[in-house]
């Protein structure tokens, strides 16, 4: 890791951090828990080591245990700064810092030994290969070299003074080191002599470089301050920039997965096509705040990103995860029942799974209006503000911010009244079965309706299928005063009740069988909103006399009208809009039924009023309807 970006660290002394529990969509909370300023990570398989140090308090190491949470190192033998790690192997690891410090671990971390350097000068950048055999650089052009794994090192000659910050191993004949003033190192084997030597090459840049990878002898890339990024593709003869369009210092370079990683200053590029095109993934993932710095990556066997950061604007620095994976969709997501006719609905699901940083709440949309955090719960009570169906979704957010896919669920709420029509024919011969019946409407199944005679259950009636029920009865006495009508219950347990119709009783036979003649029918209006009342009368003659007419609605016994001489009239409104054929009835004291023309009433909704209303039948002013209406808005 560069000296200036420790340099740069140190001269913003802090003590008392605060831990941050999410950095941004993208990055998730800090793996350690102290206050530190973490320079480097690296591991094996699924075990890490993150070093730095804690200003003012020494050393930092943090490594993994077997259970993925991370431990502090405590009792170092040295409290010196430390720049850069490599692990070797679940058990070994070696660390470098200020002053020409090694130190290696056997154990993971939990103990560590000095190992000497033989050199006083600041060590940057150690590289490991799986032989055993190492490198490490750093100031005044340090080179040292190991072959047992880095238990002994020896100094080797670099041919320049310029400080050198990171170092890469291809293999064992194959390596590359780069550092201040565009100082870009390459080994020679010479055969002769079966030993390296260091040669110096020419980069088109004169800014310090940082990082430097080679996936082989050809393929390779080195970045550095101002936002120099270089590629080659010939061993380092010849450089192309790479288009990040940054001007900010870079740090790291490293691949995982067949990803290619670009860490620095307000800086975090992923190229998933070996370096051809880059993807700036700290700005896609939300990361805008000034001032940070991803100093380097590692990537796990089960592919999950780890970076270590530092916030100057508020001192945080630590281990950080980085999350870029949706939550899996809830399942199971119901209303505690539906159709209901109770407008508070708890809504359930079963959780949703996030296999990085976890779920951290949940967010509900209803009926379309917008996601709201309900928090990290797997139930939600609702409560709606309006009749009809409404539809429920919800999604995860995980701690990064990563949004998941969408759960959705519908809910039909019935709070109103079966609206039951009268019954009808209002009239029947007496010792004679008379098939009696009434229209229902409702927004949900009716499921059973009652015929009552004088306030008497008579029993259950017959569905018809088509809206209307029928009830089979014997009037026994024409001097008798039957009053008829029915109740009806829907199936989330609303109950109706159809207004009462004096029934009217003849004996079997009559000489008058001549019906009752309407000459005429009309409204004052036609076309009406919801709710105004139009006012409808009937011009009727009959030679027996006029014994009673009503409004019928779609065919439906809807209001008894008022009688004055020979016209009958009524008041009567409509609460839901559409297209209605109104006609009417008269029947004389024989029990003949005459049939006016019909008229059609056209009804919108209510200029007025910016709520939806329901779709309940209508009412009038002579005859109390059984459904009320409501203007509800939804929430």
């Amino acid at each position: 890791m560069p000296k200036k970006i420790f340099l740069l660290l140190t001269a913003i002394f802090l003590s008392g951090f605060l831990a941050s529990n999410i950095y941004a969509a993208g990055f998730i909370g800090q793996k350690t828990t102290i206050s530190n300023q973490m320079m480097a990570i690296d591991g094996y398989d699924d075990y890490m080591i993150a070093v730095g140090t804690n200003l003012g308090l020494g050393s930092a190491i943090f490594y993994t245990t077997s259970d993925g949470s991370w431990k502090k190192s405590t009792s170092l033998p040295s409290t010196s700064s430390l720049y850069d790690v490599a692990v070797i192997d679940s058990q070994t690891a070696i660390v470098i810092g200020r002053g020409g410090l090694i130190m290696k671990t056997t154990d993971f971390g939990e103990n560590w030994t000095t190992v000497s350097s033989g050199v006083s000068e600041d060590l940057y950048g150690i590289d490991m290969l799986d032989s055993g055999e190492g490198w490490i650089v750093g100031g005044a052009g340090t080179i040292l070299y190991t072959d047992d794994g880095g238990d002994t090192w020896t100094s080797k000659s670099s041919g320049v003074s310029e400080d050198l910050y990171d170092v890469y191993a291809v293999d064992s004949e194959d390596v590359y080191a780069v550092g201040a003033n565009g100082t870009f190192l390459e080994t020679d084997y010479i055969t002769s002599f079966s030993a390296l030597i260091w040669k110096t090459k020419t980069v088109p840049t004169s800014d310090d470089i940082n990082g430097v990878y080679f996936s082989d002898i050809s393929n390779g890339f080195i970045v550095g301050d101002n936002g120099s990024a270089f590629s080659t593709a010939d061993g380092g003869n010849n450089w192309s920039a790479l288009s990040l369009g940054i001007s900010s210092d870079l740090y790291s370079i490293n691949t995982y997965s067949g990803n290619l990683y670009i860490t620095g200053y307000d800086a975090f590029y992923q190229s998933d096509d070996g370096g051809v095109t880059w993807e700036d993934i700290m700005d896609t993932n939300g990361f805008s705040a000034s001032g940070n710095r991803v100093n380097d990556v590692y990537q796990t066997n089960d592919s999950y990103l780890y970076a270590v950061m530092y916030d100057s604007a508020n001192g945080i620095s630590g281990v950080y995860l980085y999350d870029d994976i949706v939550p899996t969709p809830v399942s199971n997501l119901a209303p505690d029942s539906d159709p209901t006719n109770s407008r508070t609905v708890i809504f359930s699901w079963d959780a949703a799974t996030d296999y990085e940083s976890g779920v951290d709440y949940y967010e509900m949309d209803i009926d379309g209006i917008g996601y709201n955090n309900i928090g990290n719960v797997t139930s939600y009570t609702v409560d709606f503000t309006a009749d009809g169906e409404h539809s429920v979704s919800v999604r995860a957010v995980d701690e990064a911010g990563n949004t998941g896919m969408i759960s959705s669920a519908t809910v039909t709420i019935d709070t109103k009244d079966p609206a039951v029509s009268m019954v009808y024919p209002p009239t029947a011969t007496v010792d004679a079965v008379t098939a009696l019946n009434v229209d229902v409407k409702d927004d949900s199944e009716i499921l059973s309706c009652e015929f009552y005679v004088n306030g008497v259950d008579e029993g259950g009636m017959i569905d018809n299928g088509d809206g209307s029920f029928s009830f089979n009865y014997i009037f026994t006495d024409t001097s008798l005063d039957y009053e008829v009508y029915a109740t009806c219950m829907d199936i989330v347990g609303n109950v109706g009740v159809g207004t009462g119709v004096s029934m009217i009783i003849g004996e079997a036979s009559s000489s008058d069988t001549q019906a009752p003649e309407i000459t005429s029918f009309e409204s004052d209006l036609t076309e009406v909103d919801i709710g105004e009342t139009v006012s409808f009368s009937a011009t009727v003659s009959d030679d027996s006399g006029v014994a009673v007419c009503y409004l019928y609605e779609e065919g439906a016994n809807a209001a008894e009208m008022n009688m004055s001489g020979s016209t009958a009239y009524v008041d009567y409104s409509y609460s839901d809009e559409g297209e209605y054929t109104m006609s009417v009835q008269c029947i004389d004291e024989a029990g003949n039924t005459g049939a006016s023309d019909e008229l059609i009433i056209t009804v919108s909704p209510d200029s007025s009023s910016d709520s939806s209303s329901d779709s309940s039948s209508g009412s009038s002013s002579s005859s109390s309807d059984s459904s009320a209406s409501e203007d509800d808005s939804s929430s």
